[in-house]
C-alpha cells in the first residue's frame, strides 16, 4: 500500500492511522524539526493517545506496529511514550516522534532519527550517533559510552 503525495489520512483501526510526509509536516511542522527534514519518501504511521508499557520498538515491534501500512519510514506517537523497561528503537525505523514526554529505564538508538517534542525521562541514555533532539527538558542520570552496557 503507497500513499501518493497529497493523498489523505487513511485510518487503520481507532487511534492509528496512516499519513504522508506532507500531512506529517503540516500537522507536526517536522521538516522544521528533524536535521534530514523528515523527507525519506516513505509512510508515517501515527498513534493518537498516551501510550504505556513494555514498549522495545524493536525490529519485530516495529514490525507488527506497521502491519498493513505499506513501507513505513516515521512513526508518530502523538501523546506521551512511557516504557517501563528499554526502549530500544529498531534501526528499520527511519524515524521516531513523540508529541509529548518520553519516560523510560533506558533508551538507546541506532541510526535513527528521534524527536521528542515534550521532555525526555531516563536512566541511560546511548545515542551513539547524536540523533535524538529534545525539545523540552533533557533528564538523563547516565550517558553510554561505546564499549559500556
Amino acid at each position: 500500500m503507497a500513499l501518493a503525495r497529497g493523498h489523505g489520512l487513511r485510518q487503520l483501526s481507532p487511534g492509528r492511522s496512516v499519513i504522508t510526509e506532507d500531512e506529517l509536516d503540516a500537522r507536526f511542522g517536522a521538516r522544521a524539526l528533524l536535521a534530514s527534514g523528515g523527507d525519506y519518501g516513505l509512510n508515517v504511521v501515527v498513534f493518537e493517545g498516551d501510550r504505556s508499557g513494555n514498549i522495545a520498538l524493536h525490529d519485530d515491534e516495529v514490525r507488527s506496529l506497521c502491519a498493513g501500512t505499506g513501507d513505513v519510514g516515521t512513526i508518530v506517537f502523538a501523546g506521551n511514550l512511557t516504557s517501563t523497561g528499554h526502549l530500544c528503537v529498531s534501526d528499520r525505523l527511519m524515524c521516531l516522534i513523540v508529541t509529548g514526554d518520553v519516560r523510560c529505564e533506558r533508551l538507546s538508538l541506532f541510526e535513527t532519527e528521534m524527536l521528542v517534542m515534550g521532555s525526555l525521562t531516563t536512566k541511560a541514555l546511548n545515542d551513539r550517533d547524536e540523533y535524538l533532539k529534545v525539545i523540552g527538558t533533557r533528564t538523563v542520570e547516565r550517558v553510554v559510552r561505546p564499549g559500556e552496557d
